[in-house]
């Protein structure tokens, strides 16, 4: 449209001279890259459609059991089979507890705690642009602030940090069973948000990425286009920010990523920025790392792009990279990627402790994509909570610094190929 037209010459306008030709240069040859992104996606797709035909028939199978038997009453397990279903009502109460003891035990046994240990669907860096762009994906202005999970039950909305400890206090708010008003037995809703400033802050607002159940139904396993349209009209109703609200709450819109969608968000002014979000539509909402959701950032579109950039700690005034690792037993030096990914086995400092394990900052002079191994790496001083990076992230940092990681063009010019 004229619109995507003059936003891309708006662009093409600003660029340095001798860009077009550095930056056709590196397209092209990204073009012949197998994306390791894109094949993963391809390979959960298929096991997540397998999983699904499995549950169908299943399903199916009970269907034809009880039709052959008659009555249900006379089917045996029956008592089992309504237990059963009455604890998924309360699922997310139950896997949270799980979580916490899965987290508490990988810190007791010395091992990393890896993005699995969440509950929230945490993105990749995007480090290569994905073939099918602008037909399968959707492009969100990542706010800026704390990830964190928000789960109203009981009359009470708690919210969770990624490692599902508790932010703040509970509070009263309009969701499901998000207050005395809203109550209802057996009832929960569960959003994916980040909340902006300190949360203990009494004056923020919830951004809401995602909705993973809403009046204990459970819409994880549905689409993204799908969960995000129900979160929408949820939105719309007055479910989520009405008049029993503590907090405000505020949706997080979503662009089809089409030229004039990917403008729009990367120009979006609704609240500060840090960076985009990609969501790919028809994907089921993945716990832990997921290469269904991917994050960029630019100078343009995160103030904070330059920390990310050079990695910068403010703790240490070292001109290095410094990044956030899990060291486990015997100095192994791991990612939160699922499984996680040893990136050393020896730091360049004198390491004399060898039982010692947990969040540590750390140095280092570069990455061997290669081999996935961190070179140079120093330990800086212990991290009390937080999650590790990922690879993708450690990728992005070094690519970015190297002015080598996907830019707005290189974005545009995928959009335009696929479109």
């Amino acid at each position: 449209g004229m619109h995507g037209t003059l936003g891309m010459v708006a662009i093409l306008a600003t660029m340095a001279p001798g860009w077009t030709s550095k930056h056709e240069r590196l397209s092209l040859f990204r073009k012949h890259i197998i994306d390791p992104q894109e094949r993963q996606r391809s390979i959960l797709l298929d096991r997540q459609k397998m999983e699904r035909m499995k549950r169908v028939e299943r399903a199916r199978a009970i269907m034809l059991l009880r039709a052959q038997e008659g009555a249900s009453k006379d089917i045996p397990g029956e008592e089992e089979e309504t237990e059963q279903h009455e604890e998924d009502q309360l699922f997310a109460s139950k896997t949270f507890s799980d979580s916490m003891v899965t987290l508490q035990t990988y810190n007791r046994e010395h091992i990393t705690a890896p993005a699995a240990c969440t509950q929230l669907m945490l993105p990749e860096w995007l480090l290569y642009v994905p073939s099918n762009l602008s037909s399968s994906w959707l492009v969100r202005p990542r706010p800026q602030g704390v990830r964190c999970l928000v789960m109203a039950a009981e009359g009470r909305t708690h919210v969770f940090s990624r490692t599902l400890q508790p932010l703040m206090r509970p509070f009263l708010s309009s969701l499901p069973s998000g207050s005395w008003r809203t109550r209802r037995k057996g009832n929960m809703c569960v959003l994916d948000c980040i909340v902006d400033g300190n949360p203990r802050d009494r004056n923020k607002t919830f951004f809401v990425l995602d909705c993973l159940q809403w009046s204990g139904c459970d819409i994880s396993e549905c689409s993204a286009e799908f969960r995000l349209f129900w979160v929408a009209e949820r939105m719309k109703e007055g479910s989520i920010n009405g008049v029993n609200n503590t907090y405000n709450f505020m949706l997080v819109p979503s662009f089809d990523c089409t030229h004039e969608g990917f403008l729009e968000a990367y120009h979006y002014q609704g609240y500060l920025k840090d960076g985009l979000f990609f969501y790919s539509k028809l994907a089921p909402y993945a716990r832990g790392l997921s290469p269904f959701a991917l994050v960029w950032k630019d100078k343009a579109c995160s103030p904070l792009y330059e920390d990310v950039k050079q990695g910068t700690d403010a703790a240490n005034a070292s001109n290095k990279m410094s990044t956030t690792l899990f060291m486990g037993r015997e100095g192994s030096i791991l990612t939160c990627d699922s499984p996680p990914l040893v990136v050393s086995h020896q730091l360049t400092d004198s390491w004399t402790d060898k039982n010692v394990s947990g969040l540590f900052r750390f140095e280092y002079d570069e990455l061997d994509e290669e081999k996935g191994r961190v070179v140079g790496l120093k330990c800086v001083r212990a991290v009390k909570s937080g999650m590790a990076d990922s690879w993708t992230k450690l990728v992005f940092m070094q690519r970015a610094r190297r002015d080598e990681q996907p830019s707005v063009y290189d974005i545009l010019a995928g959009i335009g190929e696929n479109a």
